[in-house]
């Protein structure tokens, strides 16, 4: 059983995989400051809702996994999805530059006044280079 968690309750996970405020757990425990993961539950609908985060090992994100709790277990049979994606989510190369600059981001969420998802791709244009002279 799931205790009560009042509303606008969070857990944020650093070094740790297990929460143990709701028994689940976590991707994998950080060591360099970087969140792991972090589980709420917010006043609107009392909805526990969880993102995994993953990274690339310069330590800048890769992924924001996101699950609700349903049926006994965090998934996404709720038909809600706000996961997000640097890149293709894997190859730190498709998400940033050299310089680290953000080169493709997709975030996906409900549309407003719809109930259907939808993925919002997000290419970001290249910063114009200005050389003197």
């Amino acid at each position: 059983m799931i205790p009560k968690i009042v509303f606008l309750a969070t857990n944020w996970a650093y070094s740790d995989t297990l929460n143990s405020l709701i028994g689940t757990s976590y991707q994998k425990a950080l060591y360099n400051g970087n969140i792991t993961g972090t589980v709420w539950r917010s006043k609107g609908d009392g909805q526990l809702r969880k993102y995994d985060y993953s990274y690339d090992a310069a330590g800048r994100l890769l992924s924001a996994a996101f699950t609700q709790f349903t049926d006994g277990a965090f998934n996404l049979s709720a038909g809600i999805d706000y996961s997000v994606m640097m890149g293709n989510g894997q190859s730190p190369s498709s998400a940033y530059d050299a310089n680290g600059n953000i080169l493709y981001m997709v975030q996906y969420g409900l549309k407003l006044g719809s109930a259907s998802l939808t993925g919002l791709a997000m290419p970001i244009p290249a910063p114009p280079i200005n050389l003197p002279g």
